[in-house]
């Protein structure tokens, strides 16, 4: 019984420099015997005693390594993108977790009566617009030492 080996086998640990073509990853079937389910083959191209591995001379043979390589090409440009996309969907995660919680933040301070009640709408309009945490903890610490009396506002002086 024969195997064969689908088009879509790749070097394993391809570099671009052309190194490393030392395993191929292939998908494995026996077109005689079609209740053998496909199989995923790493087939190295030594043997442990260092002679050639002839299932992995038997790929190359069957497929040619210009399609071994460009299948290669492909899977680490789709790889490449794959990587990008999941960083990308990481980074819109990490800031909409931000803002939730920047806005969290916002309505707790908005309860505190000092900042509920105050007359300074110049503070708390800027404490409504902040953009991060620290600028939210600055404009309320601000407003809150107006309003107990810790800091003197400037334009009630004489």
């Amino acid at each position: 019984m024969q195997v064969k080996y689908r088009d879509s086998a790749f070097f394993t640990n391809w570099r671009e420099d052309g190194g490393d073509r030392e395993e191929i990853t292939a998908l494995a079937y026996y077109p005689d015997d079609p209740g053998i389910p496909q199989q995923q083959v790493n087939e190295k191209r030594l043997l442990d005693d260092g002679t050639v591995n002839p299932k992995y001379e038997d790929i190359v043979r069957q497929l040619s390594n210009e399609v071994i390589l460009k299948n290669t090409k492909t899977r680490k440009a789709q790889k490449e993108k794959q990587e990008r996309d999941t960083q990308l969907l990481r980074e819109e995660k990490r800031k909409s977790s931000e803002l939730e919680k920047l806005f969290s933040t916002k309505l707790q301070v908005f309860e505190i009566d000092e900042v509920k009640n105050s007359k300074n709408r110049k503070l708390r309009s800027l404490i409504r617009r902040s953009k991060n945490q620290p600028e939210l903890y600055a404009y309320t610490t601000i407003l809150l030492g107006l309003e107990k009396g810790i800091f003197k506002d400037e334009s009630e002086q004489d």
